[in-house]
């Protein structure tokens, strides 16, 4: 292993270099970032690491699970939560969240087998049914006004991301 990670779970790797890209980033230029994880893929590793949540926190999310794959998933939603905030904040530090547009989304649905869960909708990834297909997204920016912010429980499709954001 040349760049002594071996071992490291890719996620803590990716969020790391968000934010070194974001401290590192010249202000009187725009950034374009993305910043694509694994948690939610097959396999689903148990992501261990005392720096990515606070073990309190798991175990009182984690209580009323009795499942270990839908523990296991569970850890990784909510390491998936503390990277998103770990990125804002760095934003925030850095005098760039103001400026900022966050796009949050997945590309399918889950898959109960490991742990996921698509309810109620039937169907899971690699099927045409909502579960396969249905998705949480958002957009979160301090540019919003009161009055655009929305809910929208309607289709929507990644093609309409370019005119919804131009407009």
């Amino acid at each position: 292993d040349e760049l002594g990670q071996n071992g490291t779970y890719s996620s803590y790797l990716y969020t790391k270099k968000a934010v070194n890209i974001i401290e590192q980033h010249n202000r009187s230029e725009p950034l374009f970032l993305v910043l694509s994880t694994q948690n939610a893929h097959f396999p689903v590793n148990d992501p261990e690491n005392p720096l990515a949540y606070e073990k309190s926190a798991i175990k009182e999310n984690l209580e009323s699970i009795d499942s270990p794959s839908r523990e296991m998933y569970a850890k990784n939603m909510i390491m998936l939560d503390k990277m998103v905030e770990e990125v804002v904040e760095t934003l925030k530090a850095e005098g760039m969240w103001d400026n900022t547009i966050l796009m949050f989304t997945s590309d399918n649905g889950a898959c109960p087998n490991t742990g996921g869960s698509n309810l109620p909708y039937r169907g899971i990834k690699n099927t045409l049914f909502e579960g396969g297909t249905r998705v949480p997204s958002f957009i979160a920016s301090p540019m919003f006004s009161n009055d655009t912010r929305r809910s929208y429980d309607g289709l929507f499709h990644i093609s309409d991301w370019l005119p919804t954001l131009l407009h």
